[in-house]
């Protein structure tokens, strides 16, 4: 397939030549120090779609000018633009049904009753895009607390992480469409979480309550997070190489307390990737302990 990268008689991208590999290496290098993503030969379709209307809408006559652009590293926001371009934004409320059922069932019961905890548990939901899974967690976890008598604002507290401004301030606001709500939230949970607003549907204060949200590139230092009992990093790994995995998964075994647990997709595996945690299974859900 040719792709629209060479200079037209109109000063903006032709769609007659083709990148050239060199070119093409030079920005998938750029991406993957960025913010991990691999862009093999079936990505494609994000320098023709996402990559290339940016390096015209930035007025750079070619992918090379672009880089060039990147490379210098003087303009802070376009390296930003280009991550907003190129990472994926799928999420959903409970997405996958297996790991929330051993959530309600046993993962979050058990952090609950964790002998001489004397804090809030601390939750992490990285790279939780439009926030519809700290959200899920927020009503799971209020529904383990009222079935034991607890109040969710005493005893958890939920950190929403992800490298997209522009999907943060979409779950600042909790503000979601009827289809992103039919689309995975059962009608009872829809009735009890949520209250219908101009532009669809908006959770509850409560819930608000019990996340903190913040922006934060994963391949970053995580020091400064602290520890937590439980992080949900689902859907990642598979974006990302086996040097980038094996480095993001050690730094998330780090930020676990003792005994913490470390949830990922259900397509992904960390096996071998550590020795800080041991695989365990509860149901047809797979978690990582830390050791």
């Amino acid at each position: 397939m040719s792709l629209p990268t060479s200079n037209g008689p109109d000063g903006g991208f032709s769609h007659q030549a083709g990148i050239r590999p060199e070119t093409r290496q030079r920005i998938a290098r750029l991406i993957q120090s960025l913010c991990g993503i691999v862009l093999g030969p079936d990505k494609d379709y994000l320098l023709i779609h996402r990559v290339i209307p940016l390096a015209h809408h930035a007025g750079c006559s070619s992918l090379d000018q672009l880089c060039d652009r990147l490379d210098s590293q003087t303009n802070p926001m376009l390296r930003e633009a280009l991550i907003e371009a190129v990472t994926t934004h799928e999420t959903s409320f409970f997405r996958d049904a297996h790991p929330w059922d051993a959530l309600k069932s046993t993962i979050l019961p058990g952090l609950l009753k964790t002998p001489g905890r004397t804090g809030k548990l601390r939750i992490w939901s990285a790279a939780c895009s439009s926030g519809q899974e700290p959200y899920s967690l927020a009503m799971v976890l209020t529904e383990v607390c009222e079935a034991v008598g607890l109040e969710p604002q005493a005893e958890v507290s939920i950190l929403g992480t992800d490298i997209s401004e522009r999907m943060l301030v979409i779950a600042r606001s909790g503000v979601y469409s009827a289809a992103e709500v039919k689309r995975g939230m059962p009608p009872q949970r829809q009735q009890k979480f949520l209250m219908p607003c101009d532009k669809g549907f908006e959770v509850s204060p409560k819930l608000h309550s019990l996340i903190r949200w913040q922006r934060g590139n994963l391949l970053d230092n995580l020091l400064g997070l602290g520890r937590f009992d439980l992080i949900l990093c689902r859907n990642l790994l598979i974006y990302l190489d086996e040097p980038t995995r094996k480095r993001l998964v050690e730094a998330l075994a780090s930020r676990l307390e003792p005994h913490g647990l470390l949830l990922v997709g259900a397509a992904e595996s960390i096996f071998g990737l550590t020795p800080k945690v041991i695989q365990k299974s509860i149901g047809s859900t797979l978690v990582y302990q830390s050791v």
